[in-house]
């Protein structure tokens, strides 16, 4: 499902979004290096950045261009995993299109386990930050189309978990 940039400053604290991911969800998958099969989504809400410096491990990672989701308490119910960063944080706007809000960046709950600490949201990275150099290299360079993987589907809704390529 294709994602739009979204307008500066569009998503506030609250607002319920997704992130998906092929990151590895335990140490002994990602020490033999078997790749997950299965695309995982979850939905985390936007977290003020005020209470998430309150957490003294985030306080020097987090700036203007960047943004928390997730949770702060309870037990982990959703946040990326180790090898997901780069991947997409999509919100649904007031108008029902997906904008592309965040891109991965960190957090501490590397393999999705439960923490007996409670939980630690994610760290990503605001696009509407970089809108200007994303329009600008979107209108002044063609786009070629992307070769699809041999034996690869080309369908994009897929009524059932996507499984990656072998």
């Amino acid at each position: 499902m294709p994602a739009c940039l979204p307008e500066k400053d569009e998503f506030q604290p609250g607002a319920e979004c997704f992130v998906t991911g092929w990151g590895y969800t335990d140490f002994v998958d990602y020490l033999y290096d078997n790749q997950p099969e299965v695309l995982r989504e979850a939905r985390v809400p936007l977290i003020r950045n005020s209470r998430c410096k309150k957490l003294d491990l985030y306080r020097p990672k987090l700036n203007p261009k960047k943004f928390c989701a997730g949770y702060l308490s309870g037990p982990v119910r959703a946040d990326t995993c180790k090898k997901d960063s780069g991947g997409p944080l999509v919100c649904k706007s007031p108008d029902n299109r997906w904008k592309l809000w965040g891109v991965t960046s960190e957090g501490e709950n590397t393999f999705c386990e439960e923490r007996p600490d409670g939980a630690m949201p994610g760290i990503y990275t605001r696009v509407d930050k970089y809108l200007y150099w994303l329009k600008q290299r979107m209108t002044s360079s063609k786009c070629p189309p992307v070769p699809l993987v041999p034996g690869a589907r080309s369908d994009v809704f897929p009524p059932r978990p996507v499984r990656s390529p072998s």
